[in-house]
């Protein structure tokens, strides 16, 4: 497990998805290619990664998966969980 510090001083575990905190299972620190490298990530999800958030931790496949199925209906839920 990684950490990284936030502009804000948290702590960011850089295994764990920013949209379902479960592991991302990101491997592009070990020695064979992850399968994050292989995946086209839609802009739009990225976007609604927090800021502070950013370019700290993989998004999960289940996660990128979800988005390009119902953008719109994962849009929502993400969104709600993060007014909750």
């Amino acid at each position: 497990m990684a950490e990284i510090t936030a502009n804000n001083g948290k702590k960011i575990d850089d295994n764990i998805c920013p949209f379902c905190n479960h592991s991302n299972k990101c491997g592009i620190k070990e020695t064979s290619p992850c399968w994050c490298s292989q995946t086209e990530v839609p802009s739009a999800l990225l976007e609604l990664i927090p800021a502070h958030l950013r370019r700290k931790s993989c998004v999960c496949h289940s996660c990128i998966q979800a988005f390009k199925c119902e953008p719109v209906a994962f849009r929502k839920r993400y969104l709600e969980e993060v007014k909750n």
